[in-house]
């Protein structure tokens, strides 16, 4: 693979990784939460380079004089690190350190890991040798570079999962803007980890913007309201502390059962409006929800259903737009409050940026 391709293949594998729910304990991790930042990246950095081109020594940290980069293994890491790696590492937070030439640092610039040399934390470096060195002699080169490929991506997605995300928060943004990168965000399914965090900090951002609620209380996207004895996904409460209103929150159509199971719900704990945050009413039960929202009417009850989108339309066109950046804001806030898997926290960052 040439560098392009390369940076292609890392995508590709990183954003597979981080859809993994299980990353295990693994050999990597060692080197990946080293606290030499020059031993984190020159763990990628050569096992990457080993993969572009099975050719390379694992080993070798300089090109030297010699013409041919094929000569005997002998390859350029420095240049392959600052055009492939750094650029990545940059990209998802830094997550290795912020150097931008990690192989200018003296303890990688000898000709080969295995030179002698005087380094500081030398039992790290020479455990890292000797990992590299087990894979370079392997029967099976391109299965193990590989494969140790894809385990330092998982200790590299665990580093960054303990790590808060930096949301590119922006000055200002478009009204149309916005509502294209919340449904661009939306359009991943998440098990309503995504639509639950949105709404969340939009129902907290209307809520201060028109002095709405006095606080604004969200459950875990898999905390069972029935057994917390809450009417819905997400609270508002007034200044005495009542429940004004309960948001049911999905990314996905609303069906009948669902619907009642809600309204039971907030029966139960007293709750005469209720605001269903949904894309639409399952197609085959539409007529018998809008009945029952009718009939509950008749009974003093208010409901009503609207998309996470069209409510960010619908309201924000009314505030002022430093309103819009304060949602942002929050949202960054409300997924880190959750803990929600890294891929969705850096899903929102990637289209902030």
């Amino acid at each position: 693979m040439n560098n392009e391709e390369t940076r292609e293949w890392l995508d590709s594998k990183w954003e597979a990784v981080l859809a993994e729910e299980d990353l295990g304990i693994l050999e990597t991790d060692r080197f990946i939460d080293s606290s030499v930042v020059s031993i984190r990246y020159a763990l990628l950095t050569q096992l990457l380079g080993k993969l572009a081109d099975l050719k390379r020594d694992l080993l070798c940290l300089q090109k030297g004089d010699s013409d041919d980069e094929g000569e005997s293994g002998r390859w350029d890491p420095r240049s392959f690190c600052a055009s492939v790696v750094v650029p990545w590492v940059q990209k998802n937070d830094s997550v290795l350190g912020k150097s931008t030439d990690p192989y200018v640092n003296n303890q990688l610039r000898v000709p080969r890991l295995d030179s002698e040399a005087n380094r500081k934390n030398q039992a790290e470096w020479n455990a890292l040798t000797e990992y590299l060195r087990r894979i370079e002699d392997s029967d099976t080169p391109e299965a193990s570079v590989e494969a140790a490929v894809m385990d330092c991506l998982r200790s590299i997605a665990k580093r960054a999962s303990k790590s808060r995300i930096t949301y590119p928060v922006p000055f200002r943004i478009n009204l149309d803007d916005l509502c294209e990168m919340v449904s661009k965000y939306l359009a991943t399914p998440s098990g309503g980890v995504r639509a639950q965090g949105l709404a969340t900090a939009l129902l907290q951002t209307l809520g201060e913007a028109f002095s709405l609620f006095d606080n604004v209380e969200a459950t875990g996207v898999n905390e069972a309201d029935s057994a917390s004895g809450k009417p819905g996904d997400i609270i508002c409460y007034d200044d005495d502390g009542n429940v004004t209103l309960a948001i049911e929150v999905k990314d996905r159509d609303l069906t009948l059962v669902e619907f009642d199971n809600t309204l039971n719900k907030a029966q139960s704990a007293g709750t005469q409006r209720v605001l269903f945050v949904v894309p639409r009413m399952s197609p085959g039960d539409t007529d018998q929800v809008q009945d029952k929202i009718k009939a509950e009417w008749a009974k003093g009850r208010d409901i009503h259903s609207i998309w996470i989108v069209d409510l960010i339309r619908s309201t924000f066109m009314l505030l002022e737009e430093t309103w819009r950046v304060e949602f942002i804001e929050r949202v960054g806030v409300e997924l880190d409050r959750r803990g929600v898997a890294l891929t969705h926290r850096q899903a929102w960052a990637d289209l902030l940026r």
